[in-house]
C-alpha cells in the first residue's frame, strides 16, 4: 500500500490514494468517474483495487484524480489539517498476525475524537480482494452513520461490540423504525448482530470510546458495498444532527422508563 504524502505543505498530507478513490466513488459512482477521467480502470469492470494499481503506475491519471479530490474539498482555502481530517481509515494492518492491544485501542479512540465524523475505521484485512473483510470501528457519541443496506448477495455482515455500546436500528423500506437493540460489550446475550443483505440498518454509538468489530464477506467493491436510504439525511447535512438525536432519544426514553419502573418498585 502506498504511503500517504508526508510533505507538510502538501494539501493531501495524511490522505492516502485509497481513501481518495473510495471517497470519490462513494460520492459520484464509477460512471461519473469514467466520464470525467476516461481510463479503462474506471470504464470496464471497475474496482478500487484495479484503479489503485493503474493510478500508481500512471502519474498523469493519478494527478487528475487527486486534483479533483482537492477541488471538491477546498472550501474558503481549506487547510491541510482540514483535508487530513477527512480520512476514513487508519493505516491498514500489515503482517501475518494482528493482536489487538491497549495501544491500538487508544490510537483508534484518539483518531475518532479528532475526526469530524466522530469515528474511524481500522482495516484488519490486508487487501480489498480478500474473501473476508474485517475492520475495527472506533466511535464517539455524536457520530452519524447514514442508514443503509448492503445490496449484493455477498454482503453478509456481523457486528460485535468489543467496548462501549451502540444502538442497532432496523428500518422498513419507508424509513419507519422496525426495531432497535442496545448492544453492549461484556454481555454475550446482547453484544452481536448478524445481518443479511438488503436489510436497512444503522449503528448509533451510545457511549464514547466505543469499539466495534465488523466482519463482511468480500471482496470489497465500493460501488456495490452499500446503498444509502433516500429517506435519511446525508452525512454532514444540517438535518443529520436532528435525525441522530431522534434515534438517540429512542434509547433515552427506554432508560427513563426503566428508572420510573425501579422507583415504583421501591
Amino acid at each position: 500500500m502506498a504511503s500517504p504524502s508526508s510533505h507538510p505543505r502538501d494539501p493531501l498530507h495524511g490522505i492516502t490514494l485509497e481513501t481518495i478513490v473510495k471517497e470519490l466513488v462513494a460520492k459520484h459512482g464509477w460512471e461519473e468517474m469514467a466520464s470525467r477521467i476516461p481510463v479503462r480502470c474506471f470504464q470496464f469492470d471497475p474496482s478500487v483495487s484495479s484503479s489503485l494499481t493503474f493510478l500508481r503506475k500512471t502519474p498523469w491519471a493519478r494527478k487528475r484524480v487527486e486534483e479533483w479530490f482537492i477541488a471538491e474539498n477546498r472550501t474558503n482555502g481549506a487547510s491541510r489539517e482540514y483535508l487530513s481530517s477527512l480520512r476514513l481509515t487508519l493505516p491498514r494492518v500489515e503482517g501475518p498476525v494482528f493482536v489487538l492491544d491497549a495501544a491500538t485501542v487508544e490510537q483508534g479512540i484518539t483518531a475518532a475524537k479528532a475526526s469530524p465524523r466522530r469515528r474511524i475505521i481500522m482495516q484488519l484485512h490486508r487487501s480489498d480482494t480478500e474473501g473476508v473483510q474485517r475492520m475495527l470501528n472506533f466511535m464517539q457519541r455524536g457520530s452519524y452513520a447514514r442508514p443503509h443496506c448492503h445490496p449484493s448477495p455477498e454482503n453478509i455482515e456481523t457486528v460485535t461490540v468489543l467496548q462501549g455500546s451502540v444502538g442497532f436500528f432496523l428500518f422498513e423500506a419507508t424509513g419507519t423504525v422496525r426495531c432497535a437493540h442496545r448492544l453492549e460489550a461484556g454481555n454475550p446475550a446482547s453484544c452481536l448482530v448478524d445481518i443479511e443483505p438488503g436489510v436497512w440498518h444503522t449503528l448509533v454509538p451510545l457511549a464514547n470510546d466505543t469499539v466495534v468489530l465488523e466482519i463482511k464477506r468480500g471482496p470489497y467493491r465500493a460501488e456495490t458495498d452499500k446503498a444509502f436510504a433516500d429517506w435519511s439525511p446525508d452525512e454532514g447535512s444540517v438535518e443529520a444532527s436532528g435525525y441522530l438525536e431522534q434515534l438517540e432519544s429512542h434509547f433515552e426514553r427506554l432508560e427513563l422508563g426503566a428508572e420510573v419502573g425501579r422507583d415504583r418498585a421501591r
